[in-house]
Formats: structure tokens, C-alpha cells, sequence
């Protein structure tokens, strides 16, 4: 599932190190998990600085693929945070439906990559966080 989602198609002895190492630097940076393997898919990790080194591991071990195909659906784009869920429950007490019924249309379709951004983001600094079993 790990190669899935970072784009590997075949095994190769470095492979669990490569992931480890992927899963210790989003520990470290506190990246979100979801957003992490959708920004691979979109090759934006490159973005961040500290992941230059891995990100050219990644691409080399790429190069050893058997298939040359990319990733499509391993990685959900929408991710209904507990800030996005409880906004769209304040709509619905002003009776505004509007969002509840694009989170709907968008989660039958998790993987599509027509999903607006706003399903994707983390809470601000002013949205109050609840800690939930999953940490989310």
C-alpha cells in the first residue's frame, strides 16, 4: 500500500527504507499524512526544503519501475477534516445546504483530481481544533 502511494510498482531491497524515511521526516516536519502522499502524486514536495534529499531518492528509485505509470488511485483528495465538517454543519443551521451537498458529490469520488482545495486544507490558526481518536 506505502509503494502504492508513493508510486513504486515493483519490490527492491531499499524500498522499506525509503518509506521509513519518507515516514520519519513527516513526523519530524509534522506533515499531514493525506497531503503528503497527494503532494508526491502532484509532484509538489519539492516544495519544502527538507525534503529535496528524499524527493531525489524517490525519483531514482522510480527509475527501476517496471511500469512507468502514474499514481492515480492510491491517494484520496478530499479529506473531511473535523473544521470543514463542522463549518458545513454551521450552514446547515442557517439552513445553507450548499456545501453539504458538494462534500457529498465529492466523496463518491474521493480520488478525483477535480476536488477543490478547500477539502484539502488544514485548520487555521483561528479555526478551534478537537483533538479526535485518529489525532485529525
Amino acid at each position: 500500500m506505502m509503494k502504492n502511494k508513493i508510486g513504486l510498482n515493483q519490490n527492491h531491497e531499499k524500498d522499506s527504507e525509503l518509506i521509513k524515511e519518507l515516514l520519519d521526516l513527516m513526523h519530524v516536519f509534522k506533515l499531514d499524512y493525506t497531503n503528503t502522499f497527494v503532494d508526491i502524486e502532484r509532484k509538489k514536495l519539492y516544495r519544502f526544503d527538507f525534503m529535496q534529499e528524499w524527493y531525489s531518492k524517490l525519483k531514482e528509485r522510480k527509475k527501476l519501475n517496471s511500469i512507468n505509470k502514474e499514481i492515480n488511485n492510491s491517494n484520496p483528495k478530499i479529506i473531511p477534516r473535523n473544521h470543514i465538517i463542522e463549518n458545513i454543519l454551521n450552514d446547515c443551521e442557517k439552513e445553507n445546504y450548499i456545501n453539504l451537498n458538494n462534500l457529498s458529490i465529492y466523496l463518491k469520488n474521493p480520488y478525483s483530481n477535480t476536488i477543490p482545495n478547500e477539502y484539502m486544507k488544514e485548520p487555521s490558526q483561528e479555526e478551534k481544533i478537537y483533538q479526535t481518536y485518529c489525532g485529525t
